[in-house]
């Protein structure tokens, strides 16, 4: 499932470098215009890979989603402390 996200938000980049590359006028910089709205999409899917990660993780991990509750409810814990102290 990681490795099928992966592909598919960064298959529309690498297809753009690709075609940049093969076409001669281009350069491969992305400034020919055909590509624009082309390669705004593939931007936006390519940072998206980074955000779907960790919720991934978080939906096909259950010892994840297990670890990622008790970091919480420590950090919950110690916040709860620290109040406790500071008021006392």
């Amino acid at each position: 499932m990681l490795v099928l996200a992966f592909t598919l938000c960064w298959l529309p980049s690498y297809g753009l470098t690709l075609a940049l590359l093969a076409e001669k006028n281009s350069g491969a910089t992305g400034t020919t215009p055909r590509y624009g709205p082309f390669t705004v999409f593939a931007s936006l899917m390519a940072t998206s890979s980074t955000v779907m990660n960790p919720i991934l993780y978080v939906l096909m991990s259950q010892k994840f989603r297990q670890d990622l509750l008790r970091l919480f409810k420590r950090r919950e814990k110690r916040a709860k402390t620290a109040i406790a102290t500071t008021t006392v």
